[in-house]
């Protein structure tokens, strides 16, 4: 297929050199965001599963769900999703093609067992948070455009292995729901400063407040792999 300036981006993104360095102390990039059971046809679709160039394969990451996927990664960025991410077959080249767009982490509700397993394979950090979806769902209200449409292309997330904390845009994931809420219940008393508003917000709150997210980082072993960048060069260590 013809080079276009997407493939030579992905190209100088140099991801061998990126996870041959291990596992980084911390990464801060874009967030970008997904929902139920993407399935592996749909991170990289059956006609783009012969080739051989792994950059040219991760042209192709998302086609069946944003074609300009490959376009808006960087080296560092974070996928956030709902439940059973990675479903369908087992097909590597589906991780692979994340991979090499620059995507250091995957925080999901939950991942397709496979799936997870190859991501750490290849150095991919898979992170499993309970309540990601609730966050998710916060996000998408917060960035709709003045049109009603979404537009979540500047939610900055940073993840902290050395910690073992996540933030979103600065906020730590952990607390994220409490104060976007306590910022979106300023704004409504600003705009109406009335008593049963009050109470519902409030109330609001007292919900959330009971809400746990709860993020399982991948130790042991699989920490050793993830720190060598993956299996092939845990393997090599040895």
């Amino acid at each position: 297929m013809e080079k276009n300036s997407t493939y030579e981006k992905l190209k100088s993104q140099k991801i061998e050199e990126l996870y041959s360095k291990g596992l980084p102390s911390k990464i801060t990039g874009k967030a970008h965001i997904f929902g139920d059971d993407v399935d592996t046809d749909a991170i990289i679709p059956g006609p783009y599963l012969r080739t051989t160039d792994l950059y040219e394969l991760a042209l192709h990451c998302m086609a069946g769900i944003d074609e300009d996927f490959p376009n808006k990664t960087a080296n560092g960025d974070v996928i956030l999703a709902g439940e059973n991410f990675g479903c369908g077959s087992s097909r590597e080249q589906a991780p692979v093609a994340i991979k090499y767009c620059g995507i250091q982490a995957i925080i999901a509700e939950s991942f397709a067992r496979i799936f997870y397993r190859n991501c750490i394979n290849l150095g991919i950090i898979p992170i499993e948070c309970k309540g990601i979806k609730k966050i998710i769902e916060t996000i998408k209200i917060q960035n709709k455009d003045e049109n009603n449409k979404k537009n979540n292309e500047n939610v900055k997330i940073s993840v902290d292995f050395e910690n073992k904390k996540i933030y979103i845009n600065d906020i730590e994931i952990e607390n994220y729901l409490i104060e976007t809420n306590e910022i979106n219940n300023n704004t409504n008393n600003n705009n109406n400063n009335n008593t049963n508003n009050n109470n519902n917000n409030n109330n609001n709150k007292n919900n959330i407040d009971a809400e746990k997210i709860t993020c399982i980082f991948p130790k042991g072993k699989t920490m050793d792999i993830l720190g060598k960048g993956g299996l092939v060069g845990y393997a090599k260590s040895q």
